[in-house]
């Protein structure tokens, strides 16, 4: 799976939820992610979910995320980060990137693409560690309520943000 998956084009966000319990920010994206995994995901309502004729889960079943939910969150999203940067070295000629003398030599992430160049994309800043709103940009297709679990245990140094070591640390779980 993967290889004949078609990109979406960039557009106006119409989430819908998909019957994976996950809200997505177009059906295409939805589409894209089923082919790239190869599983069947269709829409359940349009809108995000929860579906509103969906009973209201209880604040525990809210909270819970097993270890195995952890595990797919990463997953996923290092799928994700994989075809996007598949797709951007592709289709963008030039990516910004902060001046040489902006930071001192070797002051990147340590870990590779495209995990690394997912971090530099969210880093809007340049200050080498990712902060609420630089995270929170993720959830435009990745709501789902195990990725603030997920980002939330990354930062092993409790400050509120995830460094580039946290950041390449985290996703090795």
């Amino acid at each position: 799976p993967g290889s004949r998956c078609t990109p979406c084009p960039v557009v106006h966000p119409s989430p819908v939820c998909g019957t994976d319990g996950h809200t997505y920010s177009t059906k295409c994206k939805l589409d894209y992610q089923a082919c790239i995994t190869g599983k069947k995901i269709a829409v359940k309502c349009p809108g995000m979910c929860p579906c509103p004729s969906q009973p209201e889960q209880s604040s525990a079943e809210k909270k819970v995320c097993s270890e195995s939910d952890l595990k797919e969150v990463v997953s996923r999203l290092r799928d994700w980060f994989r075809v996007l940067h598949e797709n951007g070295n592709h289709k963008r000629v030039k990516i910004q990137k902060p001046e040489k003398n902006k930071f001192e030599v070797g002051a990147s992430p340590i870990c590779k693409d495209p995990l690394g160049w997912m971090f530099s994309r969210l880093d809007t800043n340049f200050d080498l560690q990712l902060d609420h709103s630089e995270i929170k940009s993720l959830y435009l297709d990745r709501n789902e309520p195990c990725s603030d679990v997920f980002f939330k245990s990354c930062d092993t140094h409790a400050d509120k943000v995830i460094t580039s070591s946290e950041w390449c640390t985290c996703f090795q779980k």
